[in-house]
């Protein structure tokens, strides 16, 4: 597995050992290993794409369901959707796949206002990451816009007028804190994560046919 970032990949690791049994562990590393490198999106895609088609090894990039990370993953040159939910593609040729982290509903107040952004936090607890690391910022066409003016607009509209108007981003402050937070975390913080691997290791394993 690849991963966008190397919290990412720590964070991966950490979960297979709670779900899975030692056999079926996989290597997980993040597309660019060099110390406190950003990796991201576009470093993914690159890297996917430029997989030698005759290598023996399986190769899963993992991109956040973000706006960013979508992108990358639905422009992938030479792949191909697998699954109905368009959720996981195939490159045309060598065993080189590519999926998004799932659909998952965040207990955060401004979850819905960004668009239901999906990094591999969001896959635990608003509590567990630690409410004060996270940073909603708002903005409208004139600006940036206090979190109090955002709840009135929200309650005055809706949250789906207020999407018109206002344009929420999240981000995790110190992804080093989260990180250790979820590391530290009892086994059942990681369920979330369970059907990602069940869903690798379904398309990926040795029933699949393509």
């Amino acid at each position: 597995m690849i991963t966008e970032g190397q919290t990412d990949a720590q964070i991966l690791n950490e979960a297979q050992k709670r779900l899975l049994n030692e056999e079926e562990y996989y290597t997980i590393i993040p597309c660019d290993p060099t110390p406190n490198a950003s990796g991201g999106h576009s470093k993914l895609k690159s890297l996917l794409e430029s997989l030698p088609h005759k290598d023996e090894h399986l190769r899963v990039g993992i991109f956040d369901r973000d706006s960013a990370g979508l992108g990358s993953f639905n422009s992938l040159r030479e792949f191909e959707l697998i699954d109905e939910f368009g959720e996981f593609s195939k490159r045309k040729h060598g065993n080189v796949f590519s999926c998004t982290l799932p659909q998952r509903d965040w207990d955060f107040e401004f979850f819905e206002l960004a668009g239901r952004p999906i990094a591999i936090e969001q896959m635990f607890t608003s509590a567990l990451i630690g409410v004060d690391n996270i940073c909603a910022e708002f903005e409208t066409k004139g600006g940036s816009i206090s979190r109090d003016k955002v709840r009135k607009i929200i309650d005055m509209l809706g949250p789906e007028e207020a999407k018109k108007l206002v344009t929420c981003k999240l981000r995790i402050l110190d992804k080093n804190k989260s990180t250790q937070n979820i590391i530290e975390a009892a086994n059942e913080h990681f369920e979330p994560l369970r059907g990602l691997f069940d869903k690798i290791r379904h398309l990926t394993g040795p029933e699949a046919i393509f």
